[in-house]
């Protein structure tokens, strides 16, 4: 049984986007799973929580923020069980939330960024932001080009991480014709 097979009993899931979820964790959950034991995760732009859900399989506590809280509503449809109980969603806009917490000097072990980073405009703000909560690990997953192939359009993504543990030296990633500087290493390159 893969991860988010448990979907299915759900209205707002068809099993074709039950199966992409399968695979995207198979690519930006599962690979970390060593990382998130024991972690506090910050889940931004949580949607309904699958992926705050899935993280708290193994961290000590997810919080999720998300701005839409019809969304947020739907968590209570996942199966009662130890993650549930470890994850909490926030209302809220993920830049303000980010600059409250900055405020409250918080820290977080990992940052998760599903999905959203092609919706914001300002990448480097944000980036700004997450590495001042001093995270070892950052994932971004999303969608960085378009192309068109044998008049199908595939959607090329990257799972970007940080990991602060893994080099000294100072890599840069370009964005929007922006360059944010943080440690990185491409974890992997799939097409979605």
């Amino acid at each position: 049984m893969a991860y988010f097979d448990f979907l299915h009993e759900l209205e707002d899931y068809s099993p074709d986007m039950v199966t992409r979820m399968n695979r995207r964790h198979a690519r930006i959950v599962a690979p970390f799973k060593e990382d998130l034991i024991g972690a506090q995760v910050l889940d931004l732009a949580a949607h309904d929580g699958r992926w705050s859900y899935a993280l708290a399989e193994h961290a000590e506590h997810v919080v999720g923020v998300e701005a839409r809280p019809d969304l947020i509503d739907r968590f209570a449809q996942y199966p009662a069980g130890p993650q549930h109980g470890r994850v909490k969603l926030v209302c809220d806009d993920i830049y303000r939330d980010l600059d409250k917490r900055l405020i409250r000097d918080e820290t977080f072990d990992a940052v998760m960024l599903f999905g959203i980073y092609y919706h914001v405009m300002d990448h480097y703000g944000l980036l700004a932001r997450v590495t001042q909560l001093e995270p070892e690990l950052i994932v971004i997953d999303s969608e960085f080009m378009v192309y068109r192939a044998y008049f199908k359009t595939r959607k090329l993504s990257w799972v970007m991480t940080r990991k602060l543990s893994d080099t000294l030296s100072q890599n840069f990633v370009h964005s929007c014709g922006m360059v944010s500087r943080m440690n990185a290493r491409m974890a992997s390159a799939n097409c979605f």
